[in-house]
């Protein structure tokens, strides 16, 4: 009997190595791990419903161990998503007929059109609906071609309405008018299903609705029973959270350790994780995954040079108490914005789609598909072309400026280029002591500052991207009989208002 059951269900190899099935369940169809409780509750019910009774523990780990060794032999892998899915065909024969999408379909969603990619919301909701993203508009169906799996905690969205303005965003968002693009090119490319993703950091006093925002953020994106969360003590622990949700969010931050600063790195542009499995001598888990993060904190908790170039830091003016709001009010009123939020937010990643072709960044910043995908999002909201592109630099800018604050080396090097009639050229030696000299005496005496040679080689290839960001190139050479380093000006690559990128000056190779 369970085999036969069994057999009702479309078991997947995912891409992760691990083992789901497509059941059906009430007229639509479920994702859930093979092993999972979900998976053994819909055996245990389909059982009851033919026997009257129940089946023994022993069979149905049997059946399941089973299943997967079938699923391994059968087929090429699959990918199974979280939340959001990504689709290179357009629509499939699995999608809803006209006569079953819910709501009203946006203006411009040409049925059937082949745009390219596609890419899939899951609602969350119990009938396992999604809403289909593509360059022509959007639209809710009732069967994706897409398998999405459900962790547990994972609340649904509702039904979008396409009658919103992204403007409604400003009502619950206390983001300074210069830094809202940049905020709606963060949820809109954490609605997309690759990345790279910037870590969004909002930072500001007590009072300034730091908190409150990141729920909003999370809450239009991938809401979850506990929206905000405290940050794991270890690297597995953080890299098994991120594979179990889509958007990850941290609160009231003090600091971020060094393993954990390396895994923000990884989801941000992609990388995997490895461990022992448990209970065993030879075996891994292999996690790979790429997602959306937000921290708030009072305090400068970023300090590591390649995780703040991962990073947009939006600074969060305190409320006045006059302008405050009752927290249940403000989420009565959320609640009613809800569906038009959520259809704005859509709306303009279909505008990015349609827009992104036509974007061309001449002199490519770092997460340069995040950047181009930002002004292809702020040209299909109408607004000044390169707008974005100069927000995004002068955020850059002034995010690598208060880093370089930080490192006691980088004043006195601003120090010697500041008088310097040409660039810089020597070992990393007598670089330390020209430095020793330019440096203030409470900077030299402090523990940051380097100790010898080496530990300045190892300062200074982690502050030459944002020395080169506010006008000083570091370069590393080997000479004939040690490792040279050459310290010189260049002009900054910054936007100008036509979103063009400025000529960038290098070193003259004889500085070499």
């Amino acid at each position: 009997m369970l085999l036969r059951l069994a057999s009702e269900a479309r078991i997947v190899h995912g891409l992760d190595n691990r083992f789901y099935a497509e059941v059906p369940t009430g007229g639509h169809y479920e994702i859930h791990e093979l092993g999972s409780s979900a998976f053994e509750y819909w055996l245990i019910r389909s059982f009851r419903r033919h026997r009257q009774t129940l089946p023994t523990l022993d069979g149905l780990k049997r059946l399941i161990r089973a299943l997967e060794a079938d699923a391994m032999a059968a087929g090429p892998a699959q990918a199974v998503w979280v939340r959001v899915a990504g689709c290179a065909r357009p629509a499939s024969p699995r999608l809803a007929p006209a006569g079953q999408v819910q709501g009203a379909v946006p203006p411009g969603y040409a049925s059937g059109v082949s745009t390219g990619a596609v890419s899939y919301l899951d609602l969350g909701d119990s009938s396992w609906e999604a809403v289909e993203i593509r360059a022509d508009g959007c639209r809710v169906v009732t069967r994706p071609p897409v398998l999405f799996r459900r962790p547990r905690g994972l609340h649904p969205l509702p039904k979008p309405c396409w009658d919103g303005s992204i403007e409604l965003l400003k009502k619950y968002t206390n983001v300074a008018d210069a830094d809202f693009p940049l905020l709606v090119a963060w949820l809109t490319a954490a609605l997309r299903p690759v990345g790279p993703y910037p870590i969004l950091i909002l930072s500001g006093e007590q009072g300034s609705a730091k908190s409150t925002m990141a729920r909003v953020a999370r809450r239009l994106i991938d809401p979850s029973s506990a929206p905000l969360r405290a940050l794991p003590g270890s690297q597995r622990d953080f890299m098994v959270e991120a594979h179990n949700t889509w958007v990850l969010a941290y609160d009231n931050i003090s600091t971020i350790s060094t393993p954990i600063s390396d895994g923000l790195c990884r989801i941000a542009t992609g990388g995997g994780f490895s461990t022992r499995t448990l209970f065993s001598d030879y075996e891994n888990i292999l996690i790979d995954v790429q997602r959306p993060a937000i921290f708030t904190g009072i305090d400068d908790f970023v300090h590591r040079s390649d995780l703040i170039d991962r990073c947009i830091f939006l600074h969060l003016p305190v409320i006045p108490d006059k302008k405050r709001r009752l927290e249940q009010e403000f989420w009565e009123d959320f609640e009613a914005d809800y569906p038009r939020l959520l259809g704005a937010l859509l709306m303009a990643v279909s505008a990015g789609l349609r827009f992104r072709p036509t974007v061309t960044i001449p002199a490519l910043p770092r997460m340069a598909d995040f950047a181009q995908w930002g002004e292809a999002v702020s040209r299909g909201l109408a607004w000044d072309a390169g707008s974005f592109l100069s927000q995004y630099s002068a955020n850059r800018r002034e995010a690598c400026a208060s880093a370089l604050d930080d490192c006691p080396i980088a004043e006195p090097i601003r120090e010697l280029m500041s008088y310097a009639a040409a660039p810089w050229h020597g070992t990393a030696s007598e670089l330390l002591s020209l430095l020793a000299e330019l440096a203030p005496r409470h900077a030299r005496g402090s523990a940051q500052w380097p100790k010898n040679p080496h530990v300045l080689s190892i300062i200074l290839r982690r502050i030459a991207p944002q020395l080169g960001i506010v006008g000083i190139s570091v370069t590393f050479a080997r000479g004939r009989s040690a490792r040279l380093v050459t310290i010189a000006p260049v002009q900054n690559e910054g936007i100008d208002a036509d979103g063009v990128a400025e000529p960038r000056q290098t070193p003259d190779e004889r500085w070499l």
